[in-house]
């Protein structure tokens, strides 16, 4: 990644969609995201859920359906998390004028993150 690049997602915080949007490659945003959210480490993911829910409309309208299991999976995820489910609710609601496939995974999540806490309500764990 060159000089600027790394300025850009520094400027942006570590919103990679919010680096895109401001001219970094979405192959760069994607390995930077990969690093910045290590596997299970939902503490630091969810602080930038937010940002990334608010960009969904943008990532829709200009990014490469490819790219979107890459932002929905690894920005955004499953997470087992009432607030999480919450936020995932609210963009699945606002989701109609979104691309079909992203909508998809949208959905897709919040069946996932109903599911794992369904289970951890059941299992007295609360995952």
């Amino acid at each position: 990644m060159t000089i600027y690049e790394q300025e850009i997602l520094r400027r942006t915080g570590s919103n990679p969609v919010a680096a895109v949007r401001s001219g970094l490659r979405v192959a760069d945003a994607r390995a930077s995201a990969g690093g910045m959210f290590p596997v299970h480490q939902h503490d630091l993911q969810l602080q930038i859920v937010g940002e990334v829910f608010d960009e969904l409309e943008f990532v829709s309208d200009n990014i490469d359906p490819g790219y979107f299991r890459s932002i929905t999976g690894g920005l955004l995820g499953v997470i087992c998390n009432e607030g999480y489910l919450e936020q995932l609710e609210q963009a699945v609601s606002h989701a109609e004028t979104l691309h079909p496939l992203l909508r998809k995974h949208l959905l897709d999540m919040r069946f996932n993150v109903r599911r794992c806490l369904a289970i951890g309500a059941a299992s007295g764990t609360g995952l």
